[in-house]
């Protein structure tokens, strides 16, 4: 019978590839449900945007299906909130620098989809400092 501490076993060696850190270290594990043959896990991303999304998902299903017995692997995501980023930073000692690098990741993504609008109809602005970001 495939137990839950297996399956936490197996995703440390799932390493989140752009801060380098197993995803059970970073908090990314939400749920691990076992029916049977079949595991189901849900892992929070660091950002919605996360380029590398494909690839977490795939390491998850590897490592699953590396389990004696698992037949099935579904992986889910939801994503983490501001704040989870920084509690996690700051418990692992991080700087600052990857928090902010992250923030930057998304809104890079954001520029990458106003430039793809063809009618250029999205514009971010930084309420902050009233600069026009996108």
């Amino acid at each position: 019978m495939i137990d839950k501490s297996q399956v936490v076993e197996a995703l440390r060696t799932v390493v989140d590839p752009e801060i380098g850190i197993n995803i059970i270290d970073l908090n990314m594990l939400r749920s691990v449900k076992v029916q049977g043959k079949s595991v189901s896990v849900t892992i929070a991303l660091t950002v919605p945007s996360c380029p590398l999304a494909d690839k977490i998902k795939a390491d998850v299903e590897n490592a699953i299906k590396s389990i004696e017995g698992v037949e099935n692997a579904e992986v889910q995501f939801t994503f983490m909130t501001k704040n989870e980023r920084k509690q996690i930073f700051s418990r692992l000692n991080l700087n600052k620098t990857i928090a902010e690098t992250l923030e930057l990741d998304e809104l890079e993504c954001i520029r990458e989809a106003a430039e793809a609008c063809p009618f250029n109809a999205i514009h971010i602005t930084n309420l902050e400092t009233n600069e026009k970001l996108i």
